[in-house]
């Protein structure tokens, strides 16, 4: 994977779930070239990346920005053809996915992302659930939520690999309001996300949001 991929983070005032995203990647994809932004500018959490990864890259811009511009600002920084975007407070219970996500980019061009999340660790409503279809590409399975909802699953900024001209091709995600309107443009354009049936990845902060809103993936299937 090296030259290939870059992990991108966003991170802030978590410093305690910080440290458990990072350290359940585990050693060999913590060597990978990582580049973080902390839009909120604590110390605790800079302090905390800083030391368990004194190899990476952590972007300040000198105040808040908000979150799609920070985005922004990290991807510009990345030189691979290739992201693994995750957030700080996940925990990866497997890191042997990213060849797998990456072959199935690479299969299907309409395919914007490749999400890790394990599916019975997303608030989908079980009528809903029964709506998912699986496909398999050269032994790698992975589940479709095309029927589960017409806008959503475009796009997620849940943990995904993703090509890094998706999102030069998209203009930056600074010119959407919020992640529901990249889903929709998406999702309008013909394109989704493909989810691997085994990702091996949970949302650990769940209960403790720095955005402090509903989960707007259960606002939008109300």
């Amino acid at each position: 994977m090296s030259g290939q991929i870059t992990i991108c983070m966003t991170m802030g005032l978590r410093p305690d779930y910080l440290e458990q995203t990072i350290e359940s990647l585990g050693p060999q994809m913590r060597l990978l070239p990582i580049v973080a932004i902390n839009d909120f500018g604590d110390d605790p959490t800079n302090r905390m990346f800083d030391r368990l990864c004194p190899h990476g890259r952590r972007i300040d811009l000198g105040g808040r920005v908000g979150h799609h511009a920070a985005v922004d600002a990290m991807y510009e920084a990345v030189d691979t053809p290739y992201i693994f975007h995750i957030e700080d407070d996940w925990h990866f219970a497997r890191t042997d996915f990213l060849p797998e996500a990456i072959a199935l980019l690479d299969s299907d061009p309409t395919m914007t992302s490749v999400c890790v999340r394990e599916l019975d660790d997303m608030p989908i409503e079980p009528q809903r659930a029964a709506r998912v279809t699986y496909e398999e590409v050269g032994g790698v399975s992975y589940a479709l939520m095309t029927r589960v909802h017409m806008r959503w699953y475009g796009f997620t900024f849940n943990p995904h690999v993703i090509r890094r001209s998706t999102w030069q091709d998209l203009g930056g995600y600074s010119r959407f309001g919020k992640e529901k309107d990249i889903s929709r443009h998406m999702r309008a354009a013909g394109r989704h996300v493909g989810y691997l049936e085994d990702g091996g990845c949970r949302h650990i902060g769940a209960e403790h949001s720095i955005a402090r809103k509903s989960n707007p993936l259960m606002a939008a299937q109300a």
